[in-house]
């Protein structure tokens, strides 16, 4: 960690006086007290100020967090209300906001003056939100909580239908197949056999964007983009496995038999009646061994900070010791090697679970945010009105990619 700003180290040499018996001079070490400082933490959720309030109390007594809140990433209100903010916790997808107001700042420029060692961190953890960057050469932040991939499964449902479990490793088509023989209705029940929450991470697998990063422009009438339409929209096409709304809430009651999503292990093993496991998360064949791209929490401090190095102290408390090794026993995924055989300790039953599966696949490429909202909406029509067969999947791709690119040339500049 750094050493503490504004601490320093006067020595007051007392020397004995002639003819004392030769004993040697005493030296005693004062050291001034840190100046008190407050370091503002803007948030969404508080995950951040959770995280490192009470080890930053105990570690940094002269350091006070206060909170603030922002909503939907729109950091202009909070500046024009007054609120400066020294550390935003963000994530990826509201690092483009942040840079928009202002508020990135280089982390390289703190990382060189401090004595952590960073070669501790996960490889590719730290390169990896660069890429989030507007100019892709800033490391405007960094994960504290980076998320984890795998497939949810419902045991029950498998039981019921005589089927047998997924497996670690299995392709998008393996797992649609499966589907097909748990989608049934039982004794008055419709169960679901596969619903996914979002086309966001699995085309990050085939490292398709929405908007291009260099020219700014819609990238969806592509090859990569007909593949993620053609294999996730067999999904829907299953007799009885209409596209639900809300896939997170059928699998926590019991009618979805599975689900690919990111961190969910502590909160499935909190429901009592939900008998579930987990695979590797469902992979394309083109693109074996690779799961989405990395998400999760990150933590930035500010270009307006008039503390950044205190504020960088506070930051590097997320990645202690004492701090990574709660959250690996909380079942959360660490930014820091050397933690992940303790993952989930501290949740009952664990043992009985996959949690290997989390690690099977590598991050796909850096996908920063997309700007321009309406364009991921847009493109959910897009897939919608495919597997509803209203329109072919070359069809849809070019009228979206026409619709989106609409958006951006509205948009201000």
């Amino acid at each position: 960690m750094n050493k503490a700003v504004g601490l320093s180290v006067v020595s007051i040499i007392v020397w004995g006086l002639a003819g004392c018996g030769g004993k040697e001079p005493a030296v005693e070490k004062a050291a001034l007290a840190p100046k008190p400082v407050t370091i503002k933490i803007a948030s969404q959720t508080e995950t951040a100020y959770n995280m490192i309030a009470d080890t930053v109390r105990k570690k940094y007594p002269h350091i006070t967090l206060e909170q603030m809140k922002y909503q939907n990433n729109n950091f202009s209100e909070m500046l024009t209300r007054g609120d400066k903010p020294d550390l935003i916790e963000v994530g990826q997808g509201g690092l483009s906001a942040m840079q928009t107001a202002g508020l990135d700042y280089d982390h390289r420029l703190l990382i060189k003056e401090s004595d952590f060692d960073f070669s501790r961190f996960k490889e590719g953890l730290l390169d990896y939100p660069a890429n989030f960057s507007q100019d892709r050469n800033k490391l405007a932040a960094m994960f504290i909580v980076p998320n984890y991939y795998a497939l949810y499964y419902n045991k029950d449902i498998f039981n019921r239908f005589g089927v047998s479990y997924p497996k670690d490793g299995m392709t998008w088509n393996e797992v649609i197949d499966l589907a097909k023989r748990v989608t049934a209705t039982d004794r008055g029940i419709l169960y679901s056999g596969l619903q996914f929450p979002n086309l966001w991470d699995p085309k990050s697998q085939l490292d398709q964007h929405y908007i291009d990063p260099v020219s700014g422009k819609a990238v969806l009438h592509t090859a990569g983009w007909r593949t993620v339409f053609e294999t996730l929209g067999r999904t829907y096409l299953i007799p009885g496995n209409a596209k639900d709304s809300n896939p997170a809430k059928m699998f926590t009651q019991n009618t979805l038999a599975m689900i690919p999503e990111g961190d969910k292990v502590a909160t499935y093993a909190g429901i009592a009646d939900l008998n579930w496991d987990m695979a590797s998360y469902p992979v394309f064949e083109s693109r074996r061994g690779y799961g989405p791209s990395l998400a999760g929490y990150l933590l930035a401090v500010t270009s307006i900070s008039e503390h950044k190095r205190e504020a960088f102290q506070v930051a590097m408390v997320a990645f202690s010791d004492e701090v990574q090794q709660k959250m690996a026993m909380d079942g959360k995924a660490t930014a820091i090697k050397g933690f992940d055989h303790l993952f989930g300790k501290n949740i009952p039953g664990i043992e009985s679970k996959n949690v290997q599966a989390i690690s099977k696949n590598q991050f796909g490429k850096p996908h920063g945010a997309v700007i321009y909202k309406e364009v991921p909406t847009l493109m959910d029509k897009a897939f919608s009105d495919y597997t509803n067969g209203m329109k072919d999947v070359n069809t849809a791709l070019r009228e979206v990619e026409d619709e989106a690119n609409q958006v951006i040339n509205k948009s201000p500049k």
